[in-house]
């Protein structure tokens, strides 16, 4: 019993730091998600062909979901279950990012990157299942 025990140890402390391995990645993508839109606003005006007010607006908007939903995101974890609520945040702001990255309008921009993406905690809470 004692080999079986000493063999688990190992295996349990490695598999510990996978959690945070995935939120600290998820955590990362949103905020350079933030960071590209910032950077992009000049080539964003250009493509959509409209102001620099209606990017940052969409801009605001994402921030905007991101924090009002943060902490419904958590309860919706409690009631789901982390690890399923967390595996439909990422489903939810992967077709926002499809949506996003195929965007003909500002308003099919501001849908899939602010609605979609910004709402992406509601379900994802930013907490590692147990």
């Amino acid at each position: 019993m004692t080999s079986t025990q000493g063999a688990a140890a190992p295996t349990a402390g490695k598999m510990r730091w996978w959690p945070l391995v995935s939120l600290a990645t998820a955590q990362f993508v949103m905020v350079l998600d933030q960071s590209v839109m910032n950077v992009s606003i000049s080539q964003l005006v250009d493509d959509f062909d409209t102001t620099v007010t209606t990017i940052q607006g969409v801009i605001t908007l994402y921030t905007l979901m991101m924090a009002m939903l943060m902490l419904t995101g958590g309860k919706i974890g409690d009631i789901l279950g982390r690890r399923r609520a967390f595996v439909i945040g990422l489903i939810i702001y992967a077709c926002g990012s499809a949506m996003t990255a195929a965007a003909p309008t500002v308003a099919i921009l501001a849908l899939g990157w602010s609605v979609l993406e910004g709402s992406a905690p509601l379900s994802c809470c930013l907490r590692w299942p147990r």
